[in-house]
C-alpha cells in the first residue's frame, strides 16, 4: 500500500496526459500482486525468521503469524499455541498452573469469562475442569476469524465453534465492564504484549487490566462463590506478584473487607 501511495503522489507531478497514471498503474498492480501472492515479507522479526512461518496477516494495530509448530506470535513476541479439542481429556487441567483456579473450584463452574484467550489454552482447561459454558474475549480479530475459526478451524479441532464456547471480539475491561453476567472464574493468564514498550512508546503506560478499577470490574461480576484467577511471570519476590496481591487486597477493601483481612480471600 506505501508503494502505491508514493508511486500515485508521484504521478501528480508529471505532466498531464495518461502517462501521468502509468506509475498509479503499476503500484497498483504491485499491492494486488503482493496481496495474491506476497513477495514483499519481513524476512526477520525480533529473531524469528520468516523460513518458519506458515501464516502471515496485519491489521490496524498488529503483524500476526503462525509458525510450523502452531504458534500464534503477535509482532513476533507475544505467544500463544493453538490448542486442539480433539485432545480434550478429563482432569488435564490439573496439571496446570495457570489453571490452578478450577483445580480448587468445586462443583465445576457454570460459567467462565477467559479475557485474552488466544489460541484457546485457558479455554481448553476450563472444558477439561467441567465447566458447562467459557466465554473468551480476544482483543484481536485475526487470531479468532482468520486462525481459529478460519485457516486453522480443523487444527485446533472446531475449539472455538464449540457449543460450549463463545468468543467474542472485544477489549477485555470494556467487555467486562458492560456485561450484565456473572461469571464463577473471571481468568486473565499472560495478556499482555511488549511491541509499544519496544518501539519507546506508551512506555509508561498502565496497562487497564492490571489497575485497583479493573479488579472492581471483575469483582463485580463473579457470582456468589467466583474467583478472580491471574497469571503472571515470576520475577521475584517483590515482582508482579507482589503487585498483584496489593491490587487485589485494595479491591477487596473496596467491595467491604475489612483492612488487613484481604489474606483470606487470596
Amino acid at each position: 500500500v506505501s508503494i502505491m501511495v508514493a508511486l500515485f503522489a508521484a504521478a501528480l507531478f508529471q505532466r498531464n496526459g495518461l502517462g501521468r497514471w502509468i506509475l498509479a498503474a503499476f503500484g497498483a498492480l504491485l499491492v494486488l500482486w503482493n496481496l495474491n501472492s506476497p513477495f514483499l515479507r519481513v524476512p526477520t522479526s525480533k529473531g524469528v525468521k520468516i523460513e518458519s512461518m506458515r501464516y502471515e496477516k496485519w491489521n490496524a494495530f498488529s503483524r500476526v503469524t503462525v509458525d510450523d509448530t502452531g504458534t500464534i506470535k503477535i509482532d513476533a513476541s507475544a505467544a500463544t499455541h493453538i490448542e486442539d479439542l480433539g485432545k480434550l481429556r478429563p482432569d488435564m487441567h490439573r496439571s496446570e498452573i495457570s489453571a490452578l483456579g478450577h483445580s480448587i473450584f468445586s462443583p465445576p463452574a457454570d460459567e467462565v469469562l477467559v479475557i485474552g484467550p488466544g489460541g484457546g489454552r485457558d479455554v481448553l482447561h476450563a472444558l477439561s475442569a467441567g465447566s458447562k459454558h467459557v466465554t473468551g474475549v480476544e482483543v484481536n480479530p485475526i487470531i479468532v476469524n482468520n486462525i481459529m475459526k478460519g485457516r486453522y478451524e480443523k487444527v485446533s479441532g472446531g475449539l472455538y465453534l464449540d457449543p460450549r464456547v463463545t468468543i467474542e471480539v472485544d477489549d477485555g475491561r470494556s467487555f467486562v465492564r458492560r456485561s450484565d453476567a456473572t461469571y464463577d472464574v473471571v481468568q486473565a493468564s499472560l495478556v499482555d504484549t511488549w511491541a509499544a514498550t519496544a518501539a519507546g512508546a506508551f512506555a509508561l503506560t498502565e496497562n487497564a487490566l492490571y489497575t485497583v478499577d479493573a479488579f472492581d470490574d471483575y469483582i463485580d461480576h463473579i457470582s456468589d462463590r467466583g474467583i478472580v484467577t491471574m497469571t503472571r511471570w515470576h520475577t521475584g519476590p517483590r515482582g508482579e506478584t507482589l503487585r498483584l496481591l496489593l491490587l487485589g487486597a485494595a479491591s477487596l477493601e473496596h467491595h467491604g473487607v475489612p483492612a488487613g483481612q484481604a489474606r483470606q480471600h487470596l
